[in-house]
């Protein structure tokens, strides 16, 4: 029996099935599409997110190791410690944006430096003859010196998370 076209009614049910699989086809393209689109966002909206916590660090523990040992620390050495303490919740934010190999390199190897740090500031303020007792300065230097490989072992471990791969 013929129909429209001329076509059977067995021709005209698998051109109309033929149209819903390939409508279902061009859906799922798209969605795919979507799937893919969704994954990069979240990329680099983690990459942002762990550069953002990363300079945050870095700056933190930057800002502490530039500040100059004069005489009169006492303020800049209560904003030192905020610091310090910036940097050991930065650590434990860590965890969450890296490893926790990354948080702890961070509280067991670059927060006892900065304590050391700040403690050569407050010896150095302590001081009484600081022509004759350059032991604190010496030491501070030393120190940031110390917490500038600590960086720098931290970029090394923390590199593969801050790259965009799609």
């Amino acid at each position: 029996m013929e129909t429209v076209l001329g076509m059977t009614d067995l021709q005209i049910r698998l051109f109309t099935a033929m149209g819903q699989i390939a409508v279902a086809g061009i859906v799922g393209y798209i969605a795919w599409q979507q799937w893919r689109t969704a994954q990069k966002k979240l990329k680099a909206d983690l990459f942002d997110k762990r550069f953002a916590a990363y300079r945050e660090l870095v700056d933190a523990v930057e800002q502490l190791c530039a500040i100059p040992m004069k005489d009169d620390l006492i303020s800049e050495s209560d904003a030192a410690l905020l610091r310090e303490s910036r940097i050991k919740r930065l650590g434990h934010e860590l965890t969450w944006l890296f490893d926790n190999a990354a948080s702890v390199h961070v509280i067991k190897s670059l927060v006892p430096r900065v304590e050391t740090l700040i403690a050569c500031h407050i010896e150095w303020m302590l001081t009484q003859d600081k022509v004759k007792d350059q032991h604190p300065r010496i030491n501070a230097a030393a120190e940031r010196k110390l917490i500038q490989a600590d960086l720098r072992r931290l970029s090394d471990s923390i590199s593969p998370y801050l790259q965009l791969k799609h």
